[in-house]
């Protein structure tokens, strides 16, 4: 999302609604044109990205799916994806995404679905 630049007199940097100087969009031919939001309202704005695992549905467990360690907080568990299989992933404790990552990534059973 790109944000109009306001045209201004030589020298006069505008205000946002916030009351902070706006931030500069860009120069040209010796003059400066400024962006109607401050830099900190800009970054505000901005929707935060979602993970792939968040889009798709996945709902991260409270328990690793490969040693079976309960967490107390949900930082203490990370989501992996599955090599192989699209969209699918698996809820592993920190001590096993590090297994994960040093064998290659969790690799999909030789079980297949059978629909």
């Amino acid at each position: 999302m790109q944000l109009k630049a306001k045209k201004v007199l030589m020298n006069e940097r505008p205000h946002c609604d916030c009351g902070r100087l706006s931030a500069v969009n860009y120069k040209k031919n010796g003059r400066t044109y400024y962006r109607k939001k401050c830099g900190k309202c800009i970054t505000d704005s901005k929707k935060p990205r979602l993970a792939a695992w968040e889009i798709i549905g996945y709902i991260k467990k409270s328990q690793c799916e490969k040693c079976g360690f309960k967490s107390r907080y949900a930082d203490q568990i990370h989501v992996v994806p599955v090599l192989g299989i699209i969209h699918q992933f698996k809820s592993v404790c920190l001590n096993c995404e590090v297994t994960i990552k040093q064998e290659g990534g969790w690799k999909g059973g030789d079980l297949t679905p059978d629909f």
